[in-house]
């Protein structure tokens, strides 16, 4: 298990006994979220601190740290083969590093406001973030390129995630809705309404 905590630092947990295996030190604020890699073997913490870093998880040891955004970093997130990070900031930005070396790749640049999250695709291809201007937009992950503006939500877009398969994604917005969109399109295919209050979460 990885634990964040506003003090600044992650943890690593055995589950079996639950005895605290490594303590990842060096973010100078709140650690916002943490990420194993799908095969386990690193952890992506992002912070206040405006960075986001990179550890080992069988050692605990820092391997990279990437720093380029101008704002915290709201989350991180693999690609599912890890050699990708995506994060995601109130710089109005997302960014995807290279995790091997830390190296900054491409600038998801054009949300006018903050960007509350970011993942990929399961196979890697694409990239979702959602963000405080009300859209929800598709990139390329090899090129950074903008794909498709999901437009319709009136209000903050907080989430925003991939089916299984890459074909669709499903946002939740401030606007009490959720909506389901083609991902090959940009197009919306189904707006959920019901709950008359902000929808936090979809999946």
């Amino acid at each position: 298990v990885i634990t964040a905590s506003g003090d600044g630092t992650a943890w690593i947990w055995d589950t079996r006994t639950g005895a605290p295996l490594h303590l990842l030190a060096g973010h100078s604020d709140t650690v916002c979220s943490a990420q194993f890699s799908q095969k386990g073997d690193l952890v992506v913490t992002a912070s206040i601190d405006n960075t986001a870093r990179i550890w080992d998880t069988q050692t605990g040891s820092l391997l990279h740290i990437l720093n380029g955004h101008s704002s915290s970093v709201n989350n991180a997130n693999f690609s599912e083969d890890g050699y990708l990070v995506v994060t995601a900031s109130p710089d109005n930005t997302a960014r995807i590093w290279d995790s091997h070396t830390g190296a900054l790749l491409h600038i998801l640049e054009g949300h006018t406001d903050t960007v509350s999250s970011a993942l990929f695709s399961r196979d890697g291809r694409l990239v979702v973030t959602a963000a405080r201007d009300g859209t929800a937009r598709i990139w390329a992950a090899r090129t950074g390129s903008l794909l498709h503006i999901l437009k319709g939500h009136s209000d903050i877009v907080n989430n925003a995630r991939f089916s299984e398969d890459g074909r669709h994604v499903v946002t939740t917005s401030w606007d009490n809705t959720s909506r389901i969109w083609d991902t090959r399109t940009g197009s919306l295919l189904h707006s959920l309404a019901g709950p008359y209050v902000c929808v936090t979460s979809a999946v």
